[in-house]
């Protein structure tokens, strides 16, 4: 009828403007180089790109929840912001994006790391004996030397999700001091560390605890 075609007519701009717009969304397919401007490097802009997306907790690759056309849109708007703001400020952001994304990350492990401790009915958790722990404090628990969180794990031995935590804490510990200068841990006290030079490296095919000051504590596995 006359009255159906023009609403097909009506209709049909607004198919294209939806059409148009969806092709700005995904311009760029996917590690699509071909307008970076001043690009390091196919490489590097996809080393770039993997970066952004985890300060998003995002993942870079096809999953069973991310999609092609969902990655091609990232990828759209991550050059569409390289180009506009340029490389040194897009990299100046990214670091300091990483930095709080680490210092974030690193207080959530923390305090996972004092719940499962607590919830093992030890006294004090590994953060409290690594660098201090704001809960344990709080129950005026005194920080651990080596000798006393060896007994700590010999009276409660780590579980194996435990272990899996404490040396993610480590991870995230060691990317914030590499990422951004020292920040101390939300809500932690300013108390210095008892040994300021004392590092705690996690062997965990040995299931060790190596320190900068020679002592070594096994850990002990359930």
């Amino acid at each position: 009828s006359a009255a159906g075609a023009e609403r097909g007519a009506a209709q049909a701009p607004d198919r294209d403007r939806l059409s148009t717009y969806e092709e700005v969304l995904e311009r760029w397919a996917l590690h699509d180089c071909s307008a970076v401007v001043n690009s390091p490097g196919d490489a590097e802009m996809q080393e770039l790109f993997r970066r952004w997306r985890t300060t998003r907790s995002k993942p870079a690759t096809v999953s069973a929840t991310v999609t092609p056309r969902s990655l091609d849109r990232a990828w759209t708007a991550f050059v569409e912001r390289w180009n506009t703001e340029g490389a040194d400020e897009f990299k100046r952001k990214l670091e300091q994006r990483e930095a709080d994304h680490a210092g974030l990350s690193l207080s959530a492990l923390a305090e996972q790391v004092c719940e499962l401790s607590w919830g093992a009915d030890r006294d004090s958790c590994f953060v409290h004996f690594n660098e201090g722990c704001a809960r344990c404090r709080g129950y005026e628990r005194s920080r651990p030397g080596p000798a006393a969180w060896q007994r700590i794990l010999d009276a409660a031995p780590l579980s194996p999700t435990e272990d899996n935590v404490i040396r993610r804490y480590q991870r995230a510990l060691e990317e914030a001091r590499r990422g951004a200068p020292p920040r101390r841990l939300a809500g932690l006290p300013r108390t210095p560390p008892r040994s300021p030079e004392r590092v705690v490296e996690w062997d965990s095919q040995n299931r060790v605890a190596i320190h900068s000051d020679t002592h070594t504590v096994p850990w002990t596995a359930d």
